[in-house]
């Protein structure tokens, strides 16, 4: 009988194996890492995206401890924020004529470090009242690499969300769910624009990380989603397109009981 054979496949080279994952689709223990997602007002998409690392991070800490995590919460006093950020850059004599920048980030984290930010708690109503005996700190945090998608990869599949920001044109408003936002290149009319990436995708040559954006969850919706994540508020976006290399924020000690 002659001798039968059969060809190996090719070996794929180290870290080009196909994946994607987003916190948007996960639930642990029947409770998604994505506890809301916020809809900001004016310019605030940097503290609102700063609260929503927080949050997200808070939410992962308490699920890896085997504590017990709410469906929505926590929600961070996005005024409490900004309120102590003006103090700060009014004690340091800085003025944002143009807007908020990375300068803006960096004292905001100062704020959660330093002083810590309230986290709102509804009433019996429902309606969100600030919880003063609670303060969610910040312990440290890490610049990252905006370029080595496998390190920040890595990163998110150990459940960490990173702040990021990018560039964003008119388009930007009606990205659609399952569609990949690709930013104009050199585009006057872009601004930049802060999310916190939840997760990533890699598909033959192609590399894309998914976002949490601040437009509510009418951003990149989708229909019929009964899991136990969002049914949306994140979107996709192409790698190579980062004006603000993304931020880790470390966990330690998430949230502080005042007494």
């Amino acid at each position: 009988m002659a001798a039968t054979s059969s060809a190996l496949p090719p070996v794929q080279p180290k870290g080009d194996t196909d994946f994607g994952f987003c916190f948007a689709d996960l639930g642990a223990n029947m409770t998604c890492p994505i506890g809301n997602v916020k809809m900001q007002r004016g310019n605030e998409c940097m503290a609102n995206a700063l609260a929503s690392c927080v949050e997200i991070t808070n939410r992962v800490m308490m699920t890896l401890l085997g504590q017990p995590v709410s469906k929505e919460g926590p929600f961070i006093d996005i005024d409490d924020l900004i309120s102590k950020y003006h103090q700060i850059r009014l004690t340091e004599g800085k003025i944002d004529r143009n807007g908020y920048t990375v300068d803006s980030l960096l004292s905001m984290i100062h704020v959660f470090q330093v002083d810590g930010v309230n986290e709102l708690e509804k009433d019996d109503s429902g309606n969100h009242t600030v919880g003063a005996s609670k303060l969610h700190k910040v312990h440290d945090w890490l610049w990252l690499d905006g370029n080595d998608f496998v390190a920040l990869s890595s990163l998110l599949a150990d459940g960490y969300p990173l702040i990021c920001g990018f560039p964003v044109g008119p388009r930007f408003s009606y990205l659609e769910y399952g569609e990949i936002y690709c930013p104009p290149p050199n585009d006057r009319a872009a601004v930049d624009h802060c999310a916190v990436l939840v997760g990533a995708h890699r598909e033959g040559r192609s590399n894309w990380f998914y976002f949490l954006n601040s437009h509510d969850t009418d951003f990149c919706q989708r229909t019929e989603y009964k899991g136990d994540g969002i049914d949306c508020g994140v979107g996709a976006i192409e790698t190579g397109h980062f004006s603000l290399n993304p931020i880790q924020i470390l966990r330690f000690n998430g949230r502080q009981d005042i007494f």
